[in-house]
């Protein structure tokens, strides 16, 4: 077992030494270092924090309004923007690893009809389609 684990923290190392990564990590030291992504940032936590503690319908409501249009804001942002797109050519860049490792150990491909759990189910098409 511990061969297992050694290889998973080499496959850790290959990732931090990959291109995708080390992209957002540059992004996201330079999304730290402007002002502008850092208090639009902080107001997110912030919207985040009330929104979590809130148990008024209309009061959420006025939150999730805000929250929303904070986001946009900061999207707007050049490096924000660019951080969202590297992080999510990171994400592929993992699903890819794993679609690996599971048709190594199952021995099948995913298929349309079995993809991988994205763990996002309020938001996912495949899990909505269940219901």
């Amino acid at each position: 077992m511990r061969h297992v684990y050694e290889i998973a923290r080499e496959l850790g190392e290959a990732i931090r030494e990959s291109e995708p990564y080390r992209h957002l990590q540059a992004l996201e030291q330079e999304a730290a270092e402007d002002e502008q992504v850092r208090i639009l940032t902080e107001a997110l936590s912030e919207c985040r924090k009330s929104l979590a503690a809130s148990e008024d319908a209309q009061e959420r409501a006025g939150m999730e309004s805000e929250y929303r249009a904070l986001e946009a804001r900061r999207k707007a942002l050049p490096v924000a923007a660019e951080m969202d797109r590297a992080r999510k050519a990171l994400d592929e860049q993992t699903e890819n690893i794993n679609r690996i490792l599971r048709l190594i150990l199952t021995g099948q491909p995913e298929t349309e009809e079995t993809p991988a759990c994205c763990r996002a189910c309020g938001t996912c098409a495949s899990c909505r389609q269940k219901e």
